[in-house]
């Protein structure tokens, strides 16, 4: 998990002159389409301008102490919310906010 968080961090911050997709998957299947191309043998075409290197100065200490081994470690189980998150969540997918819903509608 730590090497595909750190593969979209430098992902993101790559750019059509500085390239940074060494970490991202190879292959035809992977999320990334500079990998994607490469493997199909076509030249691709980035268009994004990157980050800017002193931004991502900045900001690559911070992300890289995020994404430490024990703090994933307990993203793995899945349970992300606390219960009045996940019950809150679920009631707007059934009832969105934006839609008014009088008492008689459920009687």
């Amino acid at each position: 998990m730590q090497s595909a968080v750190i593969a979209a961090f430098f992902h993101c911050c790559s750019s059509k002159h500085q390239p940074k997709h060494g970490q991202c998957p190879v292959g035809d299947e992977s999320w990334c389409k500079f990998q994607r191309a490469k493997a199909s043998n076509i030249v691709y075409q980035d268009k994004s301008l990157g980050l800017p290197q002193n931004i991502v100065n900045t900001i690559k200490p911070v992300y890289m102490d995020l994404c430490d081994r024990n703090l994933l470690k307990k993203c793995l189980h899945g349970k992300t919310q606390n219960p009045s998150e996940s019950f809150n969540a679920i009631l707007w997918q059934i009832l969105p906010k934006e839609i008014f819903v009088e008492h008689q509608t459920f009687v």
